[in-house]
């Protein structure tokens, strides 16, 4: 080893809060480490848990000025920051600052929808002036344009296939839904915005070179100078092992599968610990109300390590013959089939087709619902079967609700999710499926709307900013349906997939020309509020739309035989020479038809068709896999 490595010259450290960090500063990044990849649970889980911590001080009778400082704090991690030729350079922490930038310009306009007086001021956190020039505190110039439109309008269509931007996009627009409403009112808002700023607090380590903050970088991350919650849990477990157990035996198996964890991703070793513990052993959920404190389900997702010392009875720690079955037995269990579920969450694997599209969903709280009905005994076959149940019934749950443009949000699922685990945990396969059938048939005529609270269904169900995403899956479920049961190969990976040369694309059957239709419809807003309807819409692949999108509906028809099943299902030459489709109309009796024109009754006639298909795709015998269910 050169005497020399690893040798720091100079470096500052500091507590700074949020505001510190970001008011009136200016960051860059370097080329080769510009990219954003948060996914969606990571912005639900950094939003949660402020919110939760948050929610530890706050009372609807505080004020700003006499309550708001004595609030508690939340530590956000350490940043490493590298100064050279007068500019600061991110080199960890550009996830987390992006993330609170698009926070803060949320509630930014969150503070202006409310119509606030004297809201927060959050422009210098946002962007500052630097020599007369405004630039935005996260300086990559390929960015700019989207951050630009949502600080100015908080919308943006990204025209490019640049990851960052479009995951920037995605995750801003995914904030409303994962910020709990307890928090969107003027009293609250305010004082949350002054905690964000002044109480979340990160260790700011400047570099004055790029090697030495890249030296404190490795030393950090491949060093392990920075304690995770699950390296404490760890020491906590085999440190009450007893003296006459193997402790080298027991870390090695904990290394081992942790190893295999985070393989799948870094962050996932937290990630099962949070799962498993909710799944078979939190027992309380915080019941939403402004001013409740946290309970199990909220403390495991902020400090698990803590919460296992603090409910070690609860768990059953009690002799050292405890901790050594939690570790070589429970933990070794449940973590390889947490594996096993993720792995089916990113492949799409027959049989287990459900968590693909839970996970395809973002539903994230899935994980900790399929772990809760298997028991420490249970064979890996009598798991997967109870996991597989669960995961059909989340599916149908996802659908029935989407389709009624009801919140999936994280935190909106929060409290249903806990009382859903609390229900079914440790059930056997036989009272499981009793328990599923009965919550399936609570919701078992959303499809139609026709339920004491009116909602829509399928016959109302349109294209927007927050039902685009469902429409595509549920578009590509119906299709996949059409053609698997007319003896067709399963295309919904494909479908669904934006990894693909030519990427499928929610395409509107009208062309939006208004003129076209001026016979049937009395305003534009009418028109295009019928043409976004689902039974207006197909998947065709990208290039499709760009070239053949403006053409009138008799013009595009013959093009549609081209394409998939339910997109050939328009025109009459689908219905010729195609034995298997036709065994399937027979068998489904589903009203399909051609469509020589396309007009407003035919868009009424294939929401019908789709909301037909929508109850065979997901109906009660599908879900519980009966050979009859009339009588479920």
């Amino acid at each position: 080893m050169n005497e020399n490595e690893g040798v720091i010259t100079r470096i500052d450290a500091n507590a700074k809060n949020v505001s510190e960090l970001l008011k009136d500063k200016n960051y860059e990044i370097d080329f080769y480490q510009r990219e954003y990849r948060w996914e969606t649970r990571h912005i639900e889980e950094l939003i949660t848990d402020l919110t939760d911590r948050f929610f530890e001080s706050y009372q609807e009778t505080h004020t700003r000025k006499d309550d708001g400082p004595k609030y508690v704090h939340y530590f956000l991690g350490p940043i490493i920051l590298s100064k050279r030729n007068g500019k600061t350079f991110i080199v960890d922490g550009q996830q987390r600052l992006t993330s609170l930038t698009l926070l803060l310009i949320y509630l930014k306009h969150l503070q202006k929808e409310l119509k606030i007086q004297n809201p927060v001021k959050l422009d210098d956190h946002i962007c500052s002036e630097v020599r007369g020039t405004y630039s935005f505190n996260l300086y990559v110039e390929d960015r700019q344009d989207a951050i630009a439109a949502l600080y100015n309008d908080g919308t943006y269509e990204p025209t490019n296939g640049d990851e960052s931007t479009r995951n920037i996009v995605n995750r801003y627009s995914e904030i409303d839904t994962i910020m709990p409403p307890d928090i969107k009112h003027e009293h609250a808002i305010l004082l949350f915005t002054d905690w964000l700023l002044l109480n979340v607090d990160l260790i700011e380590i400047v570099a004055f070179s790029d090697e030495e903050a890249y030296t404190i970088f490795e030393t950090m991350n491949d060093r392990g100078l920075n304690l995770t919650q699950t390296e404490m849990l760890k020491g906590y477990l085999i440190a009450n092992l007893g003296q006459e157990v193997n402790k080298n035996k027991a870390n090695d198996l904990w290394k081992k599968q942790l190893a295999r964890l985070v393989k799948i991703h870094r962050n996932e070793e937290g990630d099962f610990f949070k799962h498993w513990l909710r799944a078979k052993y939190a027992l309380t959920v915080r019941s939403g109300g402004r001013g409740e404190t946290n309970q199990d389900f909220e403390k495991i997702g902020t400090e698990f390590h803590k919460w296992v010392r603090d409910k070690k009875d609860l768990i059953g720690l009690i002799t050292p013959y405890d901790y050594e079955v939690f570790i070589n037995e429970k933990f070794q269990k449940f973590s390889t089939l947490y594996q096993l579920i993720r792995k089916y969450s990113f492949e799409y694997t027959p049989g287990f087709e459900a968590i693909y599209y839970n996970a395809y969903n973002n539903f994230t709280w899935q994980y900790p619902m399929l772990l809760s009905p298997v028991r420490d005994n249970d064979t890996k076959e009598a798991a997967e079967q109870k996991i597989m149940l669960v995961a059909r019934y989340i599916d149908y749950y996802i659908a029935h609700r989407a389709v009624n443009y009801l919140t999936l949000s994280y935190a909106s699922q929060r409290t249903a999710v806990a009382n859903f685990i609390f229900e079914v945990r440790d059930l056997s396969y036989d009272d499981l499926k009793q328990q599923i059938k009965v919550k399936a048939k609570e919701i078992e005529h959303y499809f139609d709307g026709a339920d004491e609270k009116n909602r829509q269904g399928v016959l109302q169900f349109g294209l927007n900013q927050w039902s685009k995403r469902y429409i595509r899956y549920i578009l590509a479920r119906l299709t996949s349906f059409v053609e698997t049961q007319s003896n067709q190969s399963d295309k919904f990976v494909e479908y669904t997939s934006t990894k693909i040369k030519r990427p499928y694309e929610i395409e509107h059957i009208w062309a939006a020309k208004f003129d076209r239709h001026k016979d049937e419809f009395s305003s534009e807003y009418a028109f295009f509020e019928k043409r976004n309807q689902i039974g207006g819409l197909i998947l065709v692949p990208r290039g499709f739309n760009q070239s053949y999108n403006d053409l009138p509906y008799e013009e595009k028809l013959p093009l549609y035989l081209q394409q998939n099943l339910l997109a050939q299902s328009l025109n009459q030459q689908a219905y010729h020479n195609n034995p298997d489709f036709k065994a399937f109309l027979r068998k489904s009796g589903l009203p399909f038809q051609p469509h020589r024109q396309f007009r407003k009754e035919d868009i009424d006639k294939r929401n019908l068709l789709y909301k037909q298909l929508c109850e065979q795709v997901w109906s009660l015998k599908s879900l519980l896999q009966d050979e009859d269910d009339t009588n479920a």
